[in-house]
Parts: C-alpha cells; structure tokens; sequence
C-alpha cells in the first residue's frame, strides 16, 4: 500500500484488509511523507496488528509509481508467491483475496495477472458496478495497449510475474499499468467477473465523478495530447524497449506489433497500420486520443 494525506479513509481501508476471510498476508506500507494524519493512523493500527509492517524509505518523494516501485524492490525476495496493490481510500471486500486466488493455478509458475470488477460511487450518491457484462467481454487483449482498464487495486500478481514488473521505468504511466504491459507481453491475464471492492471517488484522487468536470478534462487533455504528441511518442518508444528488454522465454507477438508501428516514420503510416492491426480503445475517444498522439 502507498499511502501519501490519506488520514480521512485510511483507517476504514486498513479494517478491510484486516476482516478478510483469508488470514495468511502481509501488508507493507509504504508512506510518502504524508503532512497530515496518516503516519499517526497507520502506527496505531500497525501497533496492533503483527501482519502489517511500516516501511520506512530512505529516499522517499516520487509519487505513487516510484512508492509501489519501492515497495515492490523491498518485497522481491522474501518468498511470497502472490501480491496485490492497495489504494490508500478503497474498502475491500470480506473475500477480496480468497476470490482472487481462486483463478490461480496451484503452484502456477507462469507469469500471471487476475483482476476482478469492482464498484464505485457515482455522482448522486449510488453505487455501481463499474463493468458491465459487455465490457470487457468483447474487448481484445490488444486493447490494453491502448488503455488500461484493469485496475491495480483489483489485481493479484503470483511471484513469476512480480519478478519480472519489479523494476517499473520512469516512463510507465502508473504501476499498474506496467504490470498490465508486462502480463500481456510475457504471461496471461484472466478476469474474475465479480466484485471485489469498493472503489472510492472523491476530489483529492485522481478519477473525478463529475461528469461535467469529465467532459472538459477529456477535451483538455486531447489538446494537451496533440501539442505533446511527439514527447507521447518518444516516451512510449521507451518504455517499449525497456519492455521488450526483459528476458523472459516468450513474448506476445502484439506488443512487438505496436513497438514497429512506433518505430515507422510517418504518422499516417502509423495510424492506417495501427486500425490494420486492430490496435485501437474500446471507444471513439481513447481511438481519437492513440492517433492524436501517435
């Protein structure tokens, strides 16, 4: 768990975990010099409870990425065969990960990702399930190239996996997005159609429920997009040889794929090869969006 000012649904979160129906866990917490409240929780409870452990980062600073990276780096070799990632605001619920693991082989020695579906709160107050029975059933792996729907919160990774998404690159756009990369190329996803959790959405992270707010951000950011798209491109050429630098015995034929398109010098080559390929978002705007910035 990364932690950074979470002091007003940190304690909720933290019961969750501890209430889960399978006992047999650890929880790290990394914090990133929270200014409020949340340090002075987090030790309480972790006075309390012998399963979580507090971890003090020297060189602390970074943001959430290089927390869970961190994180990751100081619990690669203590033998654990699954891990999962923890929002600092989530609730979990009571069978979260007894479910995950359920979609694990035993002694699975594959690199492999679950994730599950989840719900959240809407603007009017409700509650829903955020996939539907269409989404993500009819979408293609390839899809994750272009967005990530796969919640980090939601995921469980075994040991296979862990070692090979350790050392997440500056230029991912989160962890879990990295561990998506990194599952699609060189092991297998599998998705467990049930709720796990409940997402929380508030002004201080990073998804907003206004749908108004949601609207402008979006037209915002395709125009930042289009203006930065040469930086877009020369970052993910990056983080695709970074990627396809792991050594690892297989690799997915579409993360290459969409690695030469990058490479190709002309932009509507690179568009016209991209639908060829069938390497496009699961809607009109995140399609808009890839070719804006490819």
């Amino acid at each position: 768990m990364a932690t950074y000012n979470g002091e007003k649904y940190i304690y909720e979160q933290l019961q969750s975990i501890i209430n889960q129906d399978y006992e047999n866990w650890k929880l790290f917490i990394g914090d990133d010099n929270s200014t409020d409240d949340t340090e002075l929780i987090i030790n309480s409870v972790a006075c309390k409870e012998d399963r979580i452990e507090i971890v003090d980062f020297k060189a602390k600073g970074g943001g959430q990425l290089n927390n869970f990276r961190m994180l990751l780096q100081y619990v690669k070799n203590m033998n654990f065969h699954y891990i999962m990632f923890s929002d600092q605001d989530d609730i979990w619920y009571v069978n979260k990960v007894s479910d995950s693991l359920q979609l694990f082989e035993k002694d699975d020695k594959f690199p492999t990702m679950v994730y599950t579906n989840y719900t959240e709160n809407s603007p009017d107050g409700s509650i829903h399930t955020k996939y539907t029975s269409v989404f993500p059933k009819n979408a293609s792996l390839k899809q994750f190239l272009v967005q990530n729907w796969a919640m980090g919160c939601t995921m469980m990774i075994n040991a296979a996996l862990a070692l090979l998404v350790s050392k997440i690159p500056d230029e991912a756009e989160n962890h879990d997005n990295w561990i998506m990369l990194v599952a699609l190329t060189y092991g297998r996803i599998r998705y467990l159609p049930k709720v796990t959790m409940f997402h929380r959405i508030h002004e201080n992270n990073v998804t907003t429920s206004n749908s108004k707010k949601r609207l402008v951000f979006r037209l915002r950011r395709l125009f930042s997009d289009f203006y930065n798209r040469k930086a877009y491109r020369k970052n993910e050429l990056i983080l695709m040889d970074k990627l396809l630098s792991i050594n690892f015995e297989v690799r997915q034929e579409a993360t290459v794929t969409f690695y030469r398109i990058l490479q190709k010098k002309h932009k509507i080559y690179r568009v016209i090869l991209l639908w060829e390929n069938k390497i496009y978002g699961l809607n009109l705007h995140k399609t808009i969006r890839l070719w804006l910035l490819i």
